[in-house]
């Protein structure tokens, strides 16, 4: 998830430009419109930073010689990112169901 939401950001002005180049097209898709508005830009950042510190503990932790203290150290940084974040209630609750 991580990667699509980097591919998307990598080509943003492209995809922003997309929809204002149809903008008289009566056949292009609405939901396609979004791409042209800030307000998914700066949700699909902030959902980018929120889910990053669970990317990078999923990557360090498929090494073969992780121990108890590398998972123990992942769940710390997932709580770090967690807990700096909006809405860092909710994440953090989640993550210490978990």
């Amino acid at each position: 998830m991580h990667k699509c939401f980097a591919s998307l950001l990598r080509v943003r002005s492209a995809l922003e430009d997309f929809p204002y180049s149809y903008r008289s097209d009566t056949e292009f898709p609405d939901k396609l419109r979004v791409l042209g508005k800030q307000p998914f830009w700066s949700g699909l950042e902030a959902a980018q930073k929120v889910i990053r510190p669970l990317c990078i503990a999923s990557y360090h932790l498929q090494r073969d010689e992780n121990t108890l203290a590398d998972a123990l150290r992942s769940f710390g940084d997932i709580y770090t990112g967690f807990a700096s974040r909006d809405r860092a209630d909710t994440l953090v609750m989640c993550d210490e169901e978990r």
